[in-house]
């Protein structure tokens, strides 16, 4: 029987992280902090890493990290106002356009591209979260996550949920969850590439 601990951030109720960590000798240490992971908004679990799978000192820090470095989810009121499902209706048509060289502007007014929509994804680009986009847009004191899962028969992003919060509520929590991650790394002793620099 694997041994572990729950570590808990922010609020299950709105936004947080839950990383589990193993405490069996076997697994626990070595080069790596193992154990699973997932997110936690409005009270849904959403990825759910395997022990094995997953690193949370390599794979998941690294996800945490490339989110806080994007640092602004700020949009348009008309992006932030816009109905979720033609939201996300329009994200996919412009991926499409990109992908056929198609230069069509979005009733947005501008030329949508995967570079424009990925600043605002904040899923994890792993296995446990491979069905899942999650959406952050901020609009002065406000913030929304949207959430959709892939129809892997259409090839397109379905509604799933929609909430709203604070303004950097939801990077308040990921900050918090790599802060402790990168303490917990350094006191096991994992050599983090932050600190090889």
């Amino acid at each position: 029987m694997i041994v572990c601990k729950t570590y808990n951030f922010g609020n299950r109720g709105r936004f947080g992280i839950a990383l589990e960590l193993t405490l069996d000798p076997e697994i626990y240490g070595k080069d790596w902090l193992h154990g699973s992971a997932c997110y936690w908004i409005d009270g849904q679990c959403i990825g759910e890493g395997m022990l094995y799978d997953i690193s949370l000192s390599y794979d998941v820090l690294g996800e945490i990290e490339n989110i806080i470095e994007k640092k602004s989810f700020s949009c348009s009121k008309d992006i932030f106002d816009a109905d979720a499902k033609q939201l996300l209706q329009i994200m996919d048509k412009d991926m499409e356009n990109e992908v056929d060289d198609i230069v069509e502007e979005n009733c947005f007014g501008f030329v949508g591209t995967y570079d424009f929509w990925e600043k605002f994804e904040i899923h994890w680009q792993l296995d446990i979260m491979a069905e899942d986009m999650i959406l952050l847009f901020e609009h002065e004191t406000q913030a929304r996550i949207i959430v959709a899962k892939l129809d892997k028969k259409k090839n397109i992003w379905k509604f799933r949920s929609e909430h709203l919060l604070n303004a950097e509520e939801v990077q308040a929590v990921f900050q918090e969850a790599c802060d402790w991650l990168r303490q917990r790394c350094r006191q096991e002793g994992v050599l983090l590439d932050c600190d090889k620099k």
